[in-house]
């Protein structure tokens, strides 16, 4: 049995880019080459795989580093 791809291609072309495209080259982010993810961007056909890992990294870490602003916010 095979289950079904997630449309990754189509997502960093529509819905993620801009919300990876924040995350994975904005000004706080120290981790990755900016001049390397933004040639991934260029062809996100080829590279969709290697993007969302990417994006998960860095959502990881947003939640992560950002853990106790966000639970002392909470009601």
């Amino acid at each position: 049995k095979h289950g079904f791809g997630a449309p990754l291609e189509y997502w960093f072309r529509k819905e993620l880019r801009d919300l990876a495209q924040q995350l994975l080259l904005g000004g706080a982010n120290k981790y990755f080459n900016k001049k390397f993810i933004q040639k991934l961007f260029l062809a996100p056909h080829k590279n969709a795989h290697k993007l969302f890992s990417l994006l998960i990294f860095a959502l990881w870490h947003e939640i992560y580093t950002n853990y106790d602003n966000i639970t002392s916010t909470s009601p």
